[in-house]
């Protein structure tokens, strides 16, 4: 399951500029008070470890990284495959990076 809660951190440092982003494959990042995820798990959310956020150009904003595109790649053609049976999903998922 995934969980997390992030802190609040001053927002003129790197470590404030977070993942807002609980669930799925579309990445958010932004300075925010704490947030809190819920433990339901949903596809996708095994690629968010690989997910990182920092300040880019002075502004909060998705590190690209290999691991996370590898992994966003292969959970999308996951979820292509298999678009109506939702546990073969799951089951591809466990696939992918």
């Amino acid at each position: 399951m995934l969980y997390a809660v992030l802190g609040h951190v001053s927002p003129t440092s790197n470590e404030s500029c977070r993942l807002l982003t609980c669930h799925g494959l579309n990445i958010k990042c932004g300075i925010s008070e704490p947030l809190m995820c819920t433990m339901e798990y949903q596809l996708g959310d095994k690629c968010l470890q690989h997910a990182q956020c920092g300040i880019i150009n002075g502004a909060c904003s998705e590190i690209k990284n290999s691991a996370f595109e590898t992994c966003k790649s292969c959970m999308q053609n996951c979820m292509s495959k298999s678009s109506a049976d939702v546990q073969q999903q799951f089951a591809c998922e466990q696939t992918c990076l």
